[in-house]
């Protein structure tokens, strides 16, 4: 029965239709059944930035490259992301794409994405890292799991404080992995103190260095 309704309905969709209309009663009916709520409200969201762009209710006609193609940069003229533009982008062009092959509309889309400026990772050095677990195995924190944070300027938590922390609760955690995991850290950090040891004590000419219990 939807099915034979959808049918009847689409002899009345046009260029004139509004692009939420052909949402709801056709894109929406046989591509989104059975989606989840939040997929259909980012779609509603883009349709709703996309009205806002045009100052009107967005038609089947303004599915065009030069409107998409300047709506997407609408984005980035806002402070926001070209990210959140081309995800814009994706969802306007999979209701064009979708109503093109229904032959709906008769220009199927040649748009551009935004380019994305991609991000370097970071990560800790091998002396950082050192430093980090160091702090954690500290025999205080590990036996409370707790520690103090320094004050910093700015009101900012030190970074070695922080990844501390995280570890100690980790020594605590209920699931064996991650204590497993911890213990595999103190257990690295300690060999790597013997063995900076042992390396000293080889370049003392006087013999091994007296270490107090």
């Amino acid at each position: 029965m939807a099915s034979v309704a959808i049918c009847s309905a689409s002899s009345s969709i046009g260029p004139e239709t509004t692009l939420r209309d052909f949402f709801n009663r056709v894109y929406c009916c046989l591509k989104l059944s059975g989606k989840s709520a939040n997929t259909k409200r980012l779609y509603d969201v883009t349709l709703r930035n996309f009205d806002s762009y045009l100052g009107r209710s967005a038609t089947l006609a303004d599915l065009n490259d030069d409107t998409v193609t300047v709506h997407i940069g609408w984005y980035t003229d806002r402070g926001r992301s070209p990210r959140t533009g081309n995800k814009a982008r994706d969802q306007l062009l999979a209701i064009w794409r979708f109503a093109a092959r229904k032959r709906f509309v008769n220009e199927w889309p040649d748009v551009e994405p935004l380019p994305e400026y991609k991000r370097t990772p970071t990560a800790w050095t091998p002396e950082q890292f050192s430093r980090l677990v160091a702090v954690a195995s500290s025999s205080a924190m590990v036996r409370s799991g707790r520690i103090n944070y320094p004050r910093a300027p700015h009101r900012r938590h030190s970074n070695d404080c922080m990844v501390a922390s995280a570890v100690a609760h980790n020594l605590r955690h209920r699931n064996p992995d991650r204590r497993r995991n911890a213990i595999a850290m103190l257990r690295l950090q300690r060999g790597n103190e013997a063995l900076a040891r042992s390396s000293q004590d080889a370049k003392n000419p006087r013999g091994p260095r007296f270490h107090p219990q």
